[in-house]
């Protein structure tokens, strides 16, 4: 399948698409971009360029150009199947044996020679077959044995299963229940109850250990047969590396040092997208994060064996460390304490001033930033004890401090003084707050830190560090608005001119939204100048600005400046004063788009805010475009999420945030009369036991229209301007995470939490 030729792609629902690929055909691609062609007779052919992503693609065929003969009788044992796809195709094709499938799917060719179709690559996810006794079983989704919800849904990734992508659950009903490992090796027959039993009283005394392991270890199940049993479960390929040939250009992508860390095997490059080979599905959920950072390209995943995957890694990088890694952090602590390299009592000691970090102190700090780093913490806290008292280090996770070590009061003080010559600062200054940077090197990665350090009663000074995000954002698409949202959001983004504001509290995600909008909006043609207190994400094309106010670089002295260097987009890290949100209004006025932040609530009352301020309402109102309000809430752990029927006052809650059962329906498209299903993590070792993994937004877009300039102008109250807002189809806040709540993204109680603050 080359490039520039004719393809007919299946996409949900029975309809196709037909054009001219601009690229070549692989099943790695996160997606095919199609253009108008002639020779594409078919009804359903583009008109216009046209991208299809690939998780909604149930097969791809290559059509003959004008004049091509027809396809000719393919090689080998080929015998004629009818395919059942999900999606309501069925197509009659010659399919060649499982020997010849890949880890994705197969090519198959027309049964009728006279087909205008050449070949046809068909997913292994898009079978859905009951009944059908001439394909290998491992082949029809056996748990989706009719067209429903879940088989329907079948064509997601194997990251998108990985990331949280949850498929709506049933709007009435019994749940569909998830079987565990266990059950599901049961229902197959694979093993009994009693030997399910038995490897669960066995794994208590091996902490740790996950049940499959156990399973094998005592020789009650084969290591393929357990392969095959995980990846049914997870929907994940299984792929035999034997018989696989490994994509050299695959390895150069990868650091050497994730791949040991991470036990994964680099498989196949295609500029596109790394796909990796791992031994448990849980356990990608790092490297993909890992991978995405470090190349920003997409990841695919497949399972392998484990003997198998030990086997080529070491053939690849010589030695591997052991499963079981130790607590690096305590052995280097304990080492530097008994090495005496540890500073004195207090900061007030000369020695700790004057000390140079010592090579045990800097090996402390780099476990300190990659556990922190591979463990997803937006900041680490570094906390003194009463003066020579021991102090702790925490990390904050998915929104969360959780403890991660104790430390002795003088290797803390050691460490503080260490990560103070890292930033620049000066460690004889105790008394005083002091911030700078930290750029660091982690797996192949550069991450920057902001250090920020504070004197306390205790005896000490604290010192918090900031990862700051990777400087490559993502795309708006992928921020988590509802397709509302997205819709307005992007057309405001659209507006030659105008003022857009994206408020909440600190930690929301406003700097990183913005800079979505950004991207989008970063091309060659258009000149943006962003003022930020700091500069925490870069990007190529962008001119950033930092301020400084020792020199008198304010933001509203860089707007000013602005003006004058020909902007078409302006950034402003955040309207603190009258002064900025004036000049920032004038820019917004004189044929720029503005974008920046504020510190409140909610959209509604951001207007008022501003108001109160002193602005002037007729040029605000005019200049206004809409305001994107948003908050973090925390993601159910994927890896150990259920589902679970409504209490009666979950219930009454969901009643109350959307104002009556009737809009309830309404609004997450359910039956009024039927069982609302929300989703709970009953915890795991993917999330440490907290049922959470990573954080979601969940935003309200209020859209500035003649009407709501009007009340503007006039000084509405809140209440009319919110009123003025849902009517026009804004979502609040509450509604948008309780919508987010019954799709299984989070929970009310994180949702309730997020916006009562």
């Amino acid at each position: 399948m080359g490039m520039q030729t004719l393809l007919l792609v299946g996409v949900a629902k029975g309809a196709q698409r037909a054009g001219r690929s601009v690229e070549p055909f692989t099943p790695y691609l996160t997606h095919i971009t199609l253009l108008p062609d002639a020779g594409a007779h078919a009804p359903e052919a583009v008109r216009e360029r046209t991208s299809v992503s690939m998780k909604d693609i149930r097969y791809v065929a290559v059509l003959r150009e004008k004049g091509e003969p027809a396809a000719s009788l393919p090689p080998g044992d080929v015998k004629p199947v009818r395919l059942e796809l999900g999606s309501g195709h069925v197509l009659d094709v010659l399919a060649p044996p499982e020997a010849h499938w890949t880890t994705l799917g197969f090519v198959a060719h027309p049964a009728d020679r006279k087909s205008p179709v050449l070949e046809v690559f068909v997913f292994r996810r898009s079978l859905n077959v009951p009944g059908q006794t001439d394909l290998p079983s491992t082949l029809v989704l056996r748990d989706n044995a009719s067209v429903t919800a879940g088989g329907a849904e079948g064509g997601r990734s194997a990251h998108e299963i990985l990331r949280g992508h949850h498929s709506d659950p049933p709007k009435s009903g019994p749940v569909h229940r998830r079987l565990k490992l266990g059950q599901l090796l049961v229902s197959a027959d694979l093993l009994s109850e009693a030997d399910i039993d038995r490897a669960t009283l066995e794994q208590q005394s091996h902490p740790g250990e996950r049940i499959g392991e156990t399973l094998t270890r005592l020789g009650l199940i084969s290591e393929k047969a357990l392969a095959q049993a995980i990846s049914e479960k997870f929907h994940v390929p299984l792929l035999d590396l034997d018989e696989c040939r490994i994509d050299p250009a695959a390895w150069l992508a990868v650091p050497e040092a994730l791949l040991r860390r991470h036990r994964a095997l680099p498989v196949e490059d295609d500029g596109r997208t790394i796909t990796v080979a791992v031994a448990d599905p849980l356990a990608a959920l790092d490297i993909v994060d890992a991978l995405r950072l470090r190349t920003g390209r997409g990841v695919s995943v497949v399972l392998a064996l484990p003997s198998q995957l030990d086997r080529h890694l070491a053939k690849h990088l010589g030695e591997l460390p052991p499963r079981e890694a130790p607590n690096e952090f305590g052995a280097l602590v304990q080492g530097i304490e008994a090495s005496g390299v540890a500073g004195g009592d207090g900061p007030d000691e000369s020695g700790a001033s004057e000390m140079e970090p010592d090579a045990g102190v800097i090996g402390l700090v780099n476990r300190l930033f990659t556990d922190a780093f591979e463990r997803g913490a937006s900041d680490i806290h570094v906390e003194p004890g009463e003066r020579t008292g021991s102090g702790k280090i925490r990390l904050r996770v998915d929104g969360e401090c959780v403890p991660y070590h104790d430390v002795p009061g003088p290797v803390l003080v050691t460490l503080t003084a260490c990560l103070k010559i890292m930033a620049g600062l000066d460690i004889a200054e105790h008394r005083k707050p002091q911030d700078g940077k930290i750029r660091h090197h982690i797996d192949g990665t550069d991450v920057e830190l902001r250090v920020a350090t504070m004197p306390t009663v205790m005896g000490g000074e604290d010192v918090v560090l900031r990862l700051l995000p990777p400087s490559t954002p993502r795309p708006v698409e992928e921020m988590g608005l509802s397709e509302r949202n997205l819709r307005e959001l992007l057309r405001l983004l659209e507006s030659p001119y105008g003022l857009i504001l994206c408020v909440g509290p600190t930690g929301s995600g406003k700097t990183t939204t913005l800079h979505s909008a950004l991207s989008r909006l970063n091309t060659p043609s258009t000149k943006i100048w962003t003022i930020e207190d700091p500069v925490e994400i870069t990007q190529p094309g962008l001119r950033q600005v930092q301020v400084m106010r020792k020199t008198g670089l304010d933001f509203a002295v860089a707007m000013r400046s602005f003006l004058r260097a020909d902007p078409d987009v302006i950034m402003v890290g955040e309207m603190r004063d009258l002064e900025t949100a004036t000049v920032a209004i004038e820019a917004s006025l004189t044929g720029h788009l503005v974008l920046s932040t504020l510190h409140t609530n909610t959209a509604p009352e951001t207007i008022t805010r501003l108001l109160e301020m002193g602005l002037e309402a007729f040029s605000f109102s005019d200049s206004l475009l809409g305001v994107l309000a948003q908050r973090l809430v925390r993601s159910i752990c994927v890896a150990c999420s259920k589902p679970v029927v409504a209490s009666a006052r979950e219930l009454e809650t969901l009643v109350r945030i959307f104002g009556g059962s009737k809009a309830l329906a309404e609004a997450i498209g359910a039956d009024e009369q039927g069982e609302l299903v929300l989703w709970h993590g009953s915890g795991c070792a993917a999330c440490s036991g907290t049922g959470y993994r990573g954080r979601c937004a969940i935003h309200e877009l209020l859209v500035v229209d003649d009407d709501m300039r009007e009340l503007v102008t006039r000084r509405a109250s809140v209440d009319e301007l919110r009123q003025l807002a849902i009517a026009r189809g804004m979502t609040t806040l509450l509604q948008d995470g309780a919508r987010k709540a019954v799709l299984g993204l989070t929970d009310l109680p994180n949702v309730l939490a997020a916006c009562s603050r």
